[in-house]
């Protein structure tokens, strides 16, 4: 069965970071557990096409060892980006402008059009690493971020058993949960029984 994947972060690099659910736990709920899992993230992240993503999944299966790399590869730089948008300044680090720039200038894709069921969708085609084609969305997303204005933006969900990250574009800026569907709901829902609980002791 396929895996649902979560697109809440409003930005392509914090949404990858979001395939980490809980960071820090003893079982943070990482969704890419195979190189499979990045291809199919990367399709419904629209960075690959099916027609990527089965000319990559041939590669992966035929060698096996470049999809655990490949995969081990895009887990650094996942973490990586954590890093970097999760630091408490309000603007980014030296340092962190400078990996991102590392990063930036090891990739090779270059940009290309493909007609994807009558949709017309820009995708990035590799020279070199076949997951450039999945790496470079990412990193410019991030750039974007950074050189846009919106670093101070980024958010960690205020639920102590999330750690998504999202960008924080409401008016007041005081958007608190990745969902509220999801841990905003749950919260209110805890905060609730808390206060019942605390009736029914006093």
């Amino acid at each position: 069965m396929p895996k649902s994947w979560e697109f809440i972060g409003g930005a392509l690099c914090l949404d990858f970071i979001n395939t980490v659910h809980c960071y820090g736990a003893s079982d943070p709920g990482d969704d890419l557990t195979t190189a499979d899992d990045l291809l199919s993230w990367a399709m419904a992240a629209k960075v690959l096409t099916p027609q990527g993503v089965s000319g990559m999944k041939r590669r992966f299966h035929s060698h096996p060892a470049a999809g655990r790399d490949a995969l081990g590869r895009m887990k650094q730089i996942r973490t990586q980006l954590r890093e970097i948008f999760t630091s408490s300044a309000r603007r980014p680090r030296q340092e962190h402008v400078r990996d991102l720039n590392s990063l930036l200038r090891q990739q090779t894709a270059v940009p290309g059009i493909v007609d994807e069921d009558g949709n017309l969708q820009l995708q990035w085609h590799p020279h070199s690493l076949p997951t450039q084609g999945i790496i470079l969305p990412i990193l410019l997303s991030a750039a974007q971020i950074i050189t846009g204005g919106d670093f101070a933006r980024v958010r960690e969900c205020a639920s102590p058993t999330c750690t998504f990250l999202f960008l924080d574009t409401s008016k007041n800026h005081s958007r608190r949960w990745c969902d509220m569907r999801m841990c905003g709901n749950r919260a209110k829902v805890n905060q609730f029984r808390e206060r019942q609980r605390r009736s029914r002791s006093g």
